[in-house]
């Protein structure tokens, strides 16, 4: 579980980067993408996960690459067997191994 959290941290922190260099705020980008604030504040400190099509909606209202969000390297310390073991849509899996992989 260790792995699966240290991701959505990993994903919290580039979407929060994004959003402070483009001087957006919590609340805009909840409201372009259709959240509460609370969820933004909430999913950028990894407590909360995002969903794929949220995930989108937030590259797309950053300008940027969904592929821009996702770490270049995960950071947790749990191997990627260990994320496969975690209870992921079979789609979404596919995805988030995929980038770990790169």
């Amino acid at each position: 579980m260790a792995a699966i959290n240290q991701l959505y941290e990993d994903i919290g922190r580039c979407i929060k980067s994004f959003r402070t260099k483009l001087k957006m705020s919590q609340t805009n980008l909840a409201i372009s993408i259709g959240l509460k604030r609370t969820s933004i504040v909430h999913i950028e400190k990894g407590e909360q996960r995002i969903s794929i099509d949220s995930l989108y909606l937030v590259a797309k209202s950053l300008s940027i690459s969904v592929y821009d969000l996702l770490p270049k390297k995960h950071s947790g310390s749990d191997s990627i067997d260990e994320i496969s073991k975690e209870k992921f849509a079979p789609k979404q899996l596919e995805s988030v191994l995929k980038h770990i992989r790169n």
